[in-house]
């Protein structure tokens, strides 16, 4: 019971993120996460009972879901699933303190679109850095978006 709860609770969030406009996705922004997404919100001081559930639930989705590259400015690279290899979707980079780099989008040249060179050799593994080159970039301006993803271990 508990992983079908777990399952019910997941799809939820799930509609959070692909419907943010929806009538409960507005509420629940409003109190608990009004400055980011669903992914990125915190379990706030004495919330609700749904709220508390949902919350928990949402590392279900964090696990099995990845982020496609749009244009860069909701993706932290250090911390988000957003890379497709054999670890899930993080870096295997440590994530240098000094460096600027934060979110995709200061990997991205403009014109045209594309990856970064030097700065992917610089601050990346190497095999990292091919493997974020070969990524491919929409040309047009998208916002990234989640989208799960499928594995061979069923999550």
């Amino acid at each position: 019971m508990r992983i079908f709860n777990e399952a019910l609770l997941a799809k939820q969030v799930w509609i959070l993120i692909k419907q943010p406009n929806s009538l409960l996705t507005n509420c629940l922004k409003a109190k608990y996460f009004p400055h980011t997404d669903v992914l990125k919100s915190r379990r706030g001081h004495n919330p609700n009972f749904v709220w508390s559930s949902i919350y928990h639930a949402k590392s279900v989705i964090q696990k099995g879901g990845c982020w496609k590259i749009g244009d860069g400015c909701k993706v932290n690279v250090w911390e988000d699933n957003w890379l497709p290899q054999n670890n899930g979707f993080k870096l295997y980079t440590p994530h240098n303190n000094s460096s600027t780099i934060n979110q995709a989008k200061d990997l991205m040249i403009t014109e045209p679109k594309g990856w970064h060179q030097s700065l992917l050799n610089t601050h990346f593994l190497s095999f990292e850095s091919e493997h974020i080159n070969q990524l491919p970039l929409i040309q047009e301006e998208l916002e990234d978006s989640f989208m799960w993803m499928y594995t061979k271990d069923g999550n």
